[in-house]
């Protein structure tokens, strides 16, 4: 428990009183020893104005703030996770790292209405196409001083002086205009990366699967990935509520197509 450190960034305008009962929740679930490397912190409101009814807090909120994550911590490397990310076994040092790059899995982009929605709007705000869906995989690992890179990729493809100003421009497209939150902040940021610092990282990209019927996507980028970033690895978290939703995955089948169980790992599927 030495080495545990918890930072908690919660947002400024939720007042004292939130504060504090998040800090003695989080204080409640851990042994009094590890209290002092216990840490909470707040971002204050963007400086965004978006058309419409459109909320900066909760979801977006969420994606604005880990886009400044070298702004609250110091580390060496910055580890994501979603609210409803389920984990099948213990997570290893060599399950996320690769000496000290980072594993990045990656499903292949298929012609499918709700992430060719996502690529195509992603290809508005950085000017190139993606090369993957990295919004299947958890925890993921980015260096921290790559944020800054992420977030001058962002500014220069929407012509923005500030990180604020690119915020109003994606939520303004993609809900304002489409009506949804399609955009991916993990899909965007490793895309970035996957151009700008693909030495830094170790991909596992893998081609999607449709329905229990075996129906493969068809694939606009399969032949423009190298062979070394086509190679499976251990899998061992997903969206647990994906399974639950028939209409997005395939449901609980869906989510035994892409994985095969085994007494301690969750693998995905090798063809």
């Amino acid at each position: 428990m030495d080495e545990l450190k918890i930072l908690f960034v919660t947002d400024k305008e939720a007042g004292p009183e939130k504060r504090q009962t998040f800090t003695h929740t989080l204080e409640s679930s851990l042994p009094a020893a590890s209290h002092e490397q216990l840490r909470v912190v707040t971002n204050t409101p963007p400086p965004i104005q978006i058309d419409g009814n459109v909320s900066m807090t909760g979801h977006n909120r969420q994606q604005y703030v880990m886009s400044w994550a070298d702004n609250f911590t110091s580390a060496k490397y910055v580890g994501f996770i979603d609210t409803n990310t389920m984990f099948s076994t213990r997570v290893l040092s060599e399950d996320l790292f690769v000496d000290d790059r980072p594993r990045v899995h990656g499903d292949m982009l298929g012609k499918t209405g709700f992430w060719e929605v996502f690529a195509d709007n992603h290809r508005n705000f950085t000017g190139f196409y993606d090369i993957m869906q990295a919004m299947s995989y958890f925890p993921v690992v980015i260096k921290t001083t790559h944020l800054p890179v992420i977030r001058a990729i962002l500014m220069k493809g929407l012509d923005c002086k500030t990180f604020g100003e690119v915020f109003q421009k994606i939520l303004n497209r993609t809900i304002v205009e489409y009506g949804m939150y399609s955009y991916s902040q993990f899909s965007l940021m490793m895309n970035i990366l996957y151009r700008e610092r693909y030495d830094n990282y170790v991909y596992h990209t893998c081609q999607r699967f449709l329905n229990w019927n075996m129906a493969w996507e068809t694939n606009p980028t399969l032949g423009k990935i190298p062979d070394e970033d086509l190679i499976p690895y251990l899998h061992f978290a997903l969206h647990w509520s994906y399974t639950l939703d028939e209409d997005k995955t395939g449901g609980i089948n869906g989510a035994i197509l892409k994985s095969i169980a085994t007494p301690n790992r969750l693998m995905y599927k090798i063809q």
